[in-house]
């Protein structure tokens, strides 16, 4: 790439082999869409498959796209790393499955371009306006007994805080994500406590969503992982 780009796209991958087409693919997708100088940087998070090797061969030939390849830490970890490679004036996190059409990265621009005090445009598929399709009636329900706790817990007012489609302007990510601790699932709960900490607005906005039922995320095992994180993450704040 020869300008610096002003939108930075960061996708975190482990395990996604047979789905690293997709993951381009969207990502070629949304950077057209945004019609910005555009950079996409994936971050294979110590995979045991071929994604690292797939994914090289797959991105041959466009400059604007880059893999890297790092020891498992878990998605916040892959993020934070990826994060910090970004050059971008606004940065976004995506999922691999691009459950969220690509094209809809231009509604979390529009807020940042119409709102210059919005810092964090986070994607939600709970508020008025979003589509949700596919997804199972159980993983729907434990999903929102998790995000009713981590709002009684540690974020009053925000309605989907685990979404993965997240925009930030540069210094706001660069800020939060330079010193996370929660490495796993539960990542989205640090950054965003961390944020309003820190006073940095919140815009929550509406997305059309579809369930892969391929998800790394194990709903049982994880959602307990991610409860006691959140548990974690309170009580140090409090400490603090």
């Amino acid at each position: 790439m020869t300008k610096k780009p002003s939108l930075s796209i960061v996708i975190p991958c482990y395990n996604e082999e047979q789905r690293m087409k997709i993951a381009i693919n969207g990502a070629v997708r949304a950077a057209e869409a945004s019609g910005r100088e555009t950079e996409v940087i994936f971050i294979d998070d110590g995979s045991t498959d071929d994604t690292y090797r797939i994914g090289c061969e797959l991105i041959s030939g466009d400059d604007r796209i880059s893999m890297v390849k790092r020891p498992h830490q878990g998605k916040g970890g892959a993020i934070k790393a990826g994060v910090a490679l970004c050059s971008g004036d606004v940065i976004i996190t995506a999922d691999a499955d691009w459950s969220m059409p690509p094209e809809q990265v231009v509604r979390f621009l529009e807020v940042l371009d119409k709102h210059s005090t919005s810092q964090i445009v986070i994607a939600s598929r709970e508020i008025d306006g979003s589509m949700r399709y596919g997804e199972p009636t159980t993983r729907h329900i434990i999903g929102r007994v998790f995000n009713v706790f981590v709002r009684v817990i540690i974020l009053p007012d925000i309605q989907d805080s685990q979404c993965g489609f997240k925009a930030y302007r540069d210094q706001a990510a660069k800020t939060l994500f330079a010193d996370l601790n929660t490495t796993g699932w539960a990542f989205d709960v640090e950054i965003l406590a961390k944020a309003r900490r820190l006073g940095m607005p919140i815009n929550e906005i509406p997305i059309d969503w579809r369930y892969d039922g391929d998800s790394r995320l194990n709903t049982t095992r994880d959602a307990l992982t991610m409860t006691l994180a959140v548990i974690k993450l309170r009580l140090k704040m409090r400490r603090d």
